[in-house]
């Protein structure tokens, strides 16, 4: 067999619709054609943007789940789907489901490898283009692998953008010589397998007695674009905005503050008039903020002209909270009777 290829898409998100879109490109104006036909599969909930682009564009769009579809696809596209296919589906393709998955794997299997890269900082990434299996996510055998540094400041939706960009090429290659790639699948090495597992706003709290500067930015950059960081002030929520780099506010900071008073205890607040920045202190560092939410958003200066400048809360300090963040790495171990060859039709 080769291309065109009668293809089935299952997908939810951006990282997502990038693929989508890359596909349906070819299928309408492709100069080497690959896709020949396009459907979509989406979760049962129906409400996601890989749907509302097929809706747009007229492009057959099912809800999970969908039965076994012998003969009606040659291969299935798997990008951000989040649903465990079973074998009977998987094995209705004659070239199986391909999953586009933005890590190095074994590395970040699961829901969410961008953050945990950015989290855990990690200096390279990648995509890796395998077969699924119908028993656990992300570990099949490989057809393609790819590898990027990531950009100094680099943030969870700005890899996110460049990798789906990466992912969609990668995928183009693959269904273009999709036969002997096939041929030539490798099992992931087992050794240093990590987990991404889907996180919460738990994971956004702030440890300031803990955590350091470097892993407070590793924390913003990963998750403040999904959930805003958080803390406690006066026995009250606080959400936390516009982290600021710290070389901007440290000379400012060394003239304020006497040698001794520069160890402040975790949690201590200053407000940094001459750049309108609300001061944190946490382990080994002041971390910075253009504002803060208490009730409602306020700029650094209003929160210090209403709260922080009134005498009987000058000592008050942020709270550290709990987040689990270190609990989100770890190694796991896969049965080997999930990794056999899938069935062929």
């Amino acid at each position: 067999m080769e291309p065109p290829w009668r293809v089935c898409f299952f997908g939810t998100d951006e990282f997502a619709l990038e693929h989508l879109k890359k596909l349906h490109e070819n299928q309408v104006a492709g100069d080497v054609k690959l896709v020949k036909s396009l459907d979509v599969v989406i979760p049962k909930s129906g409400k996601c943007i890989v749907g509302d682009y097929a809706e747009r564009w007229n492009i057959r769009c099912m809800q999970w789940p969908i039965p076994s579809m012998v003969g009606t696809y040659d291969v299935g596209i798997v990008v951000s789907f989040g649903h465990l296919i079973p074998r009977s589906v998987i094995d209705s393709f004659p070239f199986g489901i391909l999953n586009i998955h933005p890590s190095i794997l074994p590395r970040w299997r699961g829901a969410s490898p961008i953050i945990h890269t950015i989290l855990n900082g990690d200096r390279e990434t990648g995509i890796s283009v395998m077969e699924i299996r119908p028993i656990h996510f992300d570990v099949g055998p490989l057809l393609l692998q790819s590898r990027f540094v990531i950009p100094d400041d680099c943030s969870t939706f700005q890899l996110r953008d460049y990798l789906s960009v990466e992912g969609s090429h990668m995928m183009m290659h693959a269904l273009r010589d999709l036969p002997r790639l096939e041929k030539m699948e490798y099992e992931q090495n087992e050794s240093g397998v990590t987990y991404a597992h889907k996180l919460s706003p738990v994971n956004a709290r702030i440890n300031w007695e803990e955590q350091s500067l470097t892993d407070i930015d590793r924390q913003y950059r990963a998750l403040n674009e999904i959930y805003q960081l958080r803390s406690m002030w006066n026995k009250q929520k606080v959400k936390l905005l516009d982290m600021v780099p710290y070389p901007s506010i440290l000379d400012s900071l060394e003239e304020t503050f006497p040698e001794d008073e520069m160890t402040l205890r975790p949690g201590s607040a200053h407000y940094l008039k001459s750049h309108d920045i609300l001061c944190i202190r946490c382990r080994d560092a002041w971390v910075g903020f253009g504002g803060i939410i208490l009730k409602k958003p306020l700029s650094a200066k209003s929160f210090y002209n209403g709260y922080l400048s009134k005498y009987h809360l000058r000592s008050m300090t942020f709270d550290s909270m709990e987040n689990a963040l270190d609990k989100y790495t770890f190694r796991t171990t896969v049965s080997k009777s999930s990794l056999k060859t899938r069935a062929w039709v």
